[in-house]
């Protein structure tokens, strides 16, 4: 399978490489970079058409390992252009003509040596990492300097670093933990991409009909070993939006639009998608995440480099119904009914300082079976003393280590108030408590 990708121009017959590009009829370019040398093979072949070439930069499977990057499709120039996503069949006899600039082996991003792609902001390369910690985006509103960004869809559901390394496959949580073993199914990407070593950046997700249900997640993210039965009743998919590595090449310190150009010509398998970004235009995908009754987008700008491990202003997390994640630091049980002794209310807060500020509780959202897991949950954490700085505004509480990290929804924050109609949304198992603080919207 090819796809094609470049730019596609026509090159007259007879014509040097040179004379051509300074005519300005023919251009083959990888990520905006310009091919320099052009083979000898076909520029004074007598069999090849008198009124014209088509050129496609493209990509071929190659004998060895890896990708070769080829010029494909060399045809009559009235056949128009070729491409459309993928090869066309040859009139004559299929020439496909490597290219010499430094283009071999696994090179899609090989067009460039190691030097130069450090020069661009790559890591040439580099070693292959065993960790990853993913980069964070900070809350905020639509930025006013819209065609700086691109956008994509905010997802609900769990975030993942993907790494194959030709050999095993492996999923890792936000904060490190292995989850290969939670979501086996998503091994099944790695089809058509075997060849290749890489690692990407995405988001887990459970589906509830067309819409992402992180309450339907939760089945899935508390089992250490799915069952075929459960990956059947509950089937997930991996959104993946960003590409970090590929063979040899690390692309953390490019821009994240080359990235995204990268991403684009990779072909997962299912349950893998790769969602498609759109540049500049955030408040149209806003109003399509709404219609679809979506969590929001995400705004990343187009020159920002992978900062591992950080929480970044370079992206922004702009949501439709707003979602935290908060601390739980006690819970009072139910007194009566048939839930009488199992949680009715959660109290919450979040560090600042090392201390943990009390929001408010949450006391609902809570299904009958979450309601019996929790509460068990919780009990194993009790403690005597609160861990809240300051009195709480509530009597029967019982206190718990600040371990245990609660995914909430509400609609009211004010700036220094409590948290109102809040809902509990589910356990966040891959977020470390101590990393939660409160979000502060940029504006």
């Amino acid at each position: 399978m090819f796809r094609c990708m470049g730019d596609f121009r026509r090159a007259e017959r007879g014509r040097s490489f040179a004379q051509s590009k300074r005519a300005g009829v023919f251009s083959a370019g990888l990520f905006g970079k310009r091919v320099e040398k052009f083979s000898e093979r076909w520029r004074n072949r007598d069999d090849l058409p008198r009124k014209g070439l088509w050129i496609t930069c493209g990509l071929a499977a190659s004998g060895g390992r890896g990708w070769s990057v080829l010029v494909l499709g060399l045809r009559w120039a009235v056949m128009g252009q070729c491409g459309h996503g993928g090869a066309e069949r040859e009139l004559g006899s299929a020439l496909c003509l490597r290219l010499e600039d430094g283009f071999s082996g696994s090179g899609m991003l090989r067009h460039s040596s190691a030097s130069r792609m450090k020069g661009r902001g790559g890591t040439g390369g580099s070693a292959w990492p065993r960790h990853i910690e993913p980069m964070l985006a900070t809350a905020g509103d639509l930025p006013a300097a819209a065609a700086a960004y691109g956008y994509e869809m905010k997802w609900d559901g769990m975030r993942a670093i993907v790494y194959w390394d030709g050999v095993t496959f492996r999923l890792e949580s936000r904060n490190l933990i292995d989850v290969t073993g939670r979501f086996p199914e998503l091994a099944a990407m790695t089809a058509g991409m075997r060849r290749h070593r890489w690692i990407v950046d995405g988001e887990i997700v459970a589906w509830e009909g067309s819409r992402p249900s992180f309450g339907e997640l939760q089945k899935r993210m508390h089992v250490s070993h799915t069952s075929a039965a459960l990956a059947q009743l509950v089937p997930v998919s991996l959104m993946v939006f960003d590409l970090l590595y590929l063979d040899d090449e690390g692309l953390l310190g490019l821009p994240y639009e080359r990235r995204r150009e990268a991403l684009s010509m990779l072909r997962f398998a299912e349950p893998a998608l790769v969602p498609p970004m759109v540049r500049g235009n955030g408040e149209g995908l806003l109003e399509a995440a709404r219609d679809l009754g979506l969590e929001g987008v995400m705004a990343k700008r187009l020159d920002s480099v992978y900062e591992r491990g950080r929480r970044s202003g370079a992206w922004i997390k702009v949501k439709i119904v707003h979602t935290t994640e908060l601390v739980i630091g006690g819970w009072v049980a139910e007194k009566s009914g048939r839930g009488a002794g199992r949680v009715g209310a959660l109290l919450l807060g979040y560090f600042e300082g090392g201390k943990l500020v009390y929001v408010g509780s949450v006391g609902t959202g809570f299904s009958a079976a979450e309601q019996e897991r929790l509460t068990a949950q919780l009990k194993r954490w009790e403690v005597g003393e609160s861990p809240f700085v300051g009195e709480l505004p509530r009597a029967g509480v019982r206190f718990v280590v600040p371990a245990l990290v609660a995914a909430i929804e509400y609609r009211r924050w004010p700036e220094g108030g409590m948290i109102q109609q809040a809902a509990y949304k589910g356990l966040r198992t891959d977020k470390s408590a101590r990393e939660i603080v409160r979000e502060t919207v940029k504006a």
